[in-house]
């Protein structure tokens, strides 16, 4: 999980780490961010700003050097990945970009407005999607980002080093 705070200093810098940390490598590594917090009152200035750093990801063959996201282990995978986003969103997500599915590449995708019960976001999606997710306190944050069974990484972008110690 990534948490953006309402004092986070570079909204453009935490968009574009966000982007590459959910999208690089099709989102098939542990450490892969898929679940992004972001505090409210930023919340709409950084989603426009995710949006923007996630349609600059170059997308396509590995072997080109502008690729940052190739396709997925296999067609099957990208059949898994599909099926669970159309999950949510027949769920009542909202797909803000990407959910395009070509063989076995898959479109970066962002979603909003999921909810806990949901595989895209309860769930290690294995694939290019990430989840994004409006709060109001931080220890609503925290207690989201520490009810994940899947705990290999998570970030914090906030100016306060007492808000980064805690977290």
């Amino acid at each position: 999980a990534a948490v953006v705070h309402a004092d986070a200093p570079d909204l453009e810098h935490a968009a574009q780490s966000v982007a590459l940390g959910s999208f690089a490598q099709a989102g098939q590594t542990c450490i892969s961010t898929q679940r992004v917090l972001v505090h409210s009152a930023v919340a709409e200035d950084f989603t426009g700003l995710l949006l923007e750093a996630t349609a600059a990801l170059g997308t396509g063959d590995p072997l080109d050097e502008a690729t940052v996201v190739g396709p997925l282990v296999s067609e099957a995978a990208a059949e898994r990945v599909a099926l669970w986003v159309d999950e949510a969103v027949t769920a009542g997500a909202e797909k803000l970009c990407g959910g395009v599915r070509e063989g076995n590449t898959y479109a970066p995708t962002l979603l909003s407005e999921v909810t806990d019960d949901m595989r895209v976001w309860r769930e290690e999606v294995f694939g290019p999607v990430a989840t994004i997710v409006p709060y109001d306190e931080l220890e609503e944050a925290l207690a989201s980002v520490n009810a994940s069974r899947f705990g290999l990484q998570a970030g914090i972008f906030t100016a306060d080093l007492q808000v980064a110690l805690r977290a």
